[in-house]
């Protein structure tokens, strides 16, 4: 049975095995304190590390109250700041947005609101980039006013303005993968908008047959289908 101490164990162990590819410095310390038996684990950091929390916590839940008291638990693990976990939930909320089709707000008023909720500089960065699509500005320009370091206050925001400007274009993986900056966080959250708004056809046959441990992540979604499928 899942728990945050569970979770906080694997992470460890992986860690230790060196199969994170790439965890930033907050993953990191969290995992060596876990290793150490050393208490409170999760650092006060506005890293985008626990960002891919967001996406199997959107598809397990069905009620959002109790997603977002299990993903803030799963996420303090390793990130204790509100904008880290409030930019998770937020976009966890999206996506869950983008599933429901006709949701009664449409998903990025509620990336805002959400975030809005947990730390208002992320609600204004989110606001700022969006704005910035809208006026039909130029990526250079929203990567100089929004960012593209490895803070969520600008990771999460940049993401969404390339789903926003670029989701609809064939360029749209290509783009987010070559932004620069914190690319692997921003090619994640920008491929499970994909994955959420067009399935699995939004990427490929090429791209799908080619993905590096595909039978593994097939495993794990058609779980993840069998608990949500339960819950009915």
């Amino acid at each position: 049975m899942y728990t945050p101490k569970e979770y906080g164990s694997r992470l460890a162990a992986m860690h230790a095995r060196k199969r994170l590819r790439f965890p930033d410095g907050t993953v990191s310390t969290a995992c060596a304190r876990i290793t150490a038996g050393l208490p409170d684990s999760g650092r006060t950091s506005t890293t985008a590390g626990c960002m891919a929390l967001a996406v199997p916590f959107a598809l397990a839940f069905r009620n959002g109250d109790e997603m977002r008291d299990r993903l803030q638990a799963a996420c303090e693990v390793t990130h204790t700041h509100p904008a880290a976990y409030g930019a998770a939930i937020s976009y966890a909320l999206f996506l869950r947005a983008v599933l429901h089709r006709h949701p009664p707000h449409p998903p990025f008023h509620v990336a805002e609101e959400i975030a809005g909720e947990y730390d208002l500089q992320l609600a204004g960065s989110i606001r700022n980039a969006l704005a910035l699509e809208k006026e039909g500005l130029s990526l250079e320009t929203a990567l100089i006013s929004v960012g593209n370091d490895v803070a969520v206050y600008h990771t999460y925001p940049l993401s969404l303005f390339l789903i926003a400007r670029f989701g609809q274009d064939e360029t749209f993986l290509p783009v987010a993968t070559h932004v620069g900056g914190n690319t692997d966080t921003i090619g994640f959250i920008c491929g499970s908008w994909l994955g959420a708004a067009e399935g699995t056809a939004g990427f490929g046959y090429e791209l799908v047959m080619q993905l590096e441990d595909r039978a593994r992540i097939e495993e794990t979604a058609e779980q993840l289908f069998d608990l949500i499928s339960a819950k009915n």
